[in-house]
């Protein structure tokens, strides 16, 4: 790792280029403007620091770096059937979404990246990779420090300078995103080429200052009809600043005697075209970034009538270049070929910036949903709500009902709706009254599905976060990793994991006991104290089981770097036919907790539990099926041999099982009996 050039470089190269790709234009220039600067026309030298103090650039490099810093960046991945979808599991998911390393956020990369693009040409960042080829760090250069080189063979290599030090980093530990032109390698730099544009800007500003630091120009002259010694002069003078200068003087009545006259004098023409030409240089330097003037301030010409027609433009026509060198080399730098063959790719997130105003979002969303394009669930991630219970469905036009629906109704029934749609009652035959399978637990599991991408997420930051952490220590010193161990599965991540999962299982809680509650036609009880409880057993849970295996790996490998990898890769992969751990726990937590709180709700108003087998199930969870317990009563009890018919083995619990699930991957619930 160079960063920061820690290390002394091991070997170096001769300076060559290859003369059929040039690699840079020219030291020289490169030292004019990085370093002192360029001297100019207008007579003032041109770098990095005194172009930013030009306010127009200053503007518009903040207003593009921060537009790109700001819009999400996520890892996709489409398959086979043009499905798209987020790949969360994935290390470069955080990289990419959350931070690029420890020391900076997602956006103050992106920003920094971006700032480098547009000022000086190209970003770099150093690539750190796991032992199995996969991005888990980047780390900002800054172009200063960074000179594309060639050594005998053709073979590119980056040259990284800071201070003394010198290290060569081969092309695939580096990321490289130029901007405009050059060679593919360097790219453009706007300082060297807008280099007298910015002059003449910055000598404009200087003038003005000087102009108005009344340094050569009187603003006005005092005529006196008799010729005054140079002692009556001066006095004069100083009479009239102590009458009249300074701003508590200003605007105060002169009395002028002896026939004294007061002569003011204005802006010549040159004076004024100065500061025409100030204005000027704020479309000049708009021009030069490809960015409206009134991004940076100059709202002379600016309608406020079209603020959606102008965000477009501004994604379009600005940002998107940008964008989209950044998607191309992300995905060609920082993914394998086998996973670029996979579908897998980066993409900035777009559609917030494109969005209109309300009521115009509002009609866009009910076009989509009345042609079933879209679920009320997907709506409300847009809109940044949660989800809520039935809204993964998708609907048409007919009193909205749910488009997979559409098929299974008759003409009558369709005209029952329509009718419904306008108000008319519809008289209904009586029904039998089976309540109680319907409603028993329909909702409940609706809630599952409702709440599995919030779950999914968590447990993704969760697993994530636990990963680096160590990586990181054992990186660190592998030879304290034991005693590390134990200070952190101890103390700071089990609160890490309740910070993750804490209020989502409060709100998951609350939903479920509603449910629940809704079923046996009782008020809902305070579950929140149950649903701390259980998250606290989480935590606990989790990181013991955590701690165990690595402190196995630490007592029993002969090479614990290498099995420590290998089981880090099974958290975050999975391994044969399990799945990762974040996956497993996203699904294993929402039935623990939901039927954990439903049989409660059932207890406290003094009904049974029964076991309620779902869908294809095993032979253990099809036995189970229709036992009834009381409120603290045990479906299977701990270490119970339960070998039921068609099972190979038999299960051996290692807790009492009060309610499901009786297995890794079992999805049982329990109703009311």
């Amino acid at each position: 790792m160079i960063v920061g050039l820690y290390e002394t470089m091991e070997r170096r190269f001769d300076a060559l280029e290859n003369p059929n790709v040039p690699l840079s234009d020219g030291i020289t220039t490169w030292l004019d403007v990085f370093g002192g600067g360029g001297q100019t026309a207008a007579g003032v030298r041109v770098n990095q620091a005194k172009a930013l103090n030009l306010s127009a650039v200053w503007a518009a490099t903040n207003v593009i770096a921060s537009a790109v810093g700001s819009l999400p960046l996520k890892l996709y991945q489409k398959n086979a059937s043009g499905v798209i979808g987020e790949v969360r599991q994935h290390p470069l998911w955080g990289v990419l979404h959350d931070a690029p390393n420890p020391e900076m956020t997602a956006i103050a990369y992106r920003e920094a990246g971006t700032g480098h693009q547009l000022l000086r040409g190209n970003k770099y960042a150093e690539i750190i990779r796991d032992g199995r080829g996969r991005v888990v760090e980047l780390w900002l250069i800054p172009p200063t420090a960074v000179e594309p080189r060639r050594d005998r063979d053709g073979t590119l290599f980056y040259l990284v300078t800071g201070g003394d030090v010198e290290e060569s980093v081969p092309a695939d530990r580096m990321l490289n995103v130029p901007a405009m032109g050059g060679d593919g390698i360097v790219g453009w730099s706007v300082l060297q080429h807008a280099r007298e544009s910015f002059a003449l800007g910055l000598a404009t500003e200087e003038y003005g200052s000087r102009f108005f630091s009344n340094g050569s120009r009187p603003a006005g002259i005092l005529s006196h009809p008799e010729s005054l010694s140079v002692d009556a002069g001066k006095r004069l003078k100083a009479q009239w600043d102590a009458a009249q200068g300074g701003n508590a003087n200003s605007h105060r009545v002169a009395v002028l005697e002896e026939g004294v006259e007061w002569q003011q004098i204005g802006l010549s023409a040159e004076d004024s075209q100065m500061l025409d030409t100030r204005e000027f240089q704020v479309r000049e330097v708009a021009r030069w970034f490809r960015i409206a003037p009134h991004k940076i301030g100059d709202l002379s010409d600016a309608s406020f009538s079209n603020i959606e027609e102008q965000n477009i433009d501004f994604m379009q026509d600005t940002l998107d270049p940008w964008l989209v060198r950044d998607e191309q080399a992300m995905t060609t730098r920082l993914l394998t070929d086998a996973e670029r063959a996979d579908g897998m790719y980066v993409e900035y997130v777009r559609a917030g910036r494109l969005r209109g105003d309300v009521e115009k979002r509002g009609a866009f969303y009910m076009t989509r949903m009345q042609t079933g394009s879209i679920t009320p669930n997907e709506i409300r991630a847009k809109e940044n709500d949660n989800p809520i219970a039935g809204g993964d469905r998708t609907f048409i036009q007919v009193n909205m009902i749910p488009l997979d629906a559409v098929d299974d109704l008759t003409v009558a029934e369709r005209a029952e709706l329509i009718l419904a749609e306008q108000g008319v009652a519809v008289a209904k035959p009586e029904q039998r009254d089976d309540r109680t399978e319907k409603r028993s637990h329909t909702q409940r599991i609706g809630l599952r599905a409702s709440f599995a991408p919030l779950f999914s997420d968590a447990a993704a930051r969760m697993v994530r976060g636990e990963i680096r952490n160590v990586r990181r220590a054992w990186a660190r010193d592998s030879s304290q990793f034991s005693a590390w161990l134990d200070d952190f599965y101890f103390g700071e991540h089990p609160e890490f994991v309740r910070s993750q999962f804490g209020a989502l299982f409060v709100s998951y809680g609350d939903a479920v006991a509603s449910a629940a509650a809704a079923e046996i036609d009782r008020a809902a009880p305070d579950v929140r104290e149950f649903s701390e409880m259980y998250t606290q057993s989480f935590s606990d849970r989790y990181s013991a089981s955590s701690r165990g295996q690595l402190q196995q790996i630490v007592r029993e490998s002969d090479d614990i770097g290498s099995a420590i990898d290998l089981r880090l890769a099974e958290w975050d992969e999975g391994a044969g036919e399990s799945k990762p751990r974040a996956a497993r726990y996203a699904a294993s937590e929402p039935v623990q907790l939901g039927d954990g709180i439903a049989k409660l709700v059932f207890s406290l108003a003094g009904f049974a539990a029964v076991w309620r087998a779902l869908g294809d199930t095993c032979p253990y969870c099809r036995a189970l099926n229709g036992k009834r317990v009381g409120g603290s009563g045990a479906f299977l009890s701990e270490g119970e041999e339960f070998q039921p018919e068609g099972a190979d083995t038999p299960l051996k619990p290692k807790r009492n099982v009060g309610h499901p699930p009786a297995h890794r991957g079992c999805d049982c619930t329990v109703v009311a009996g």
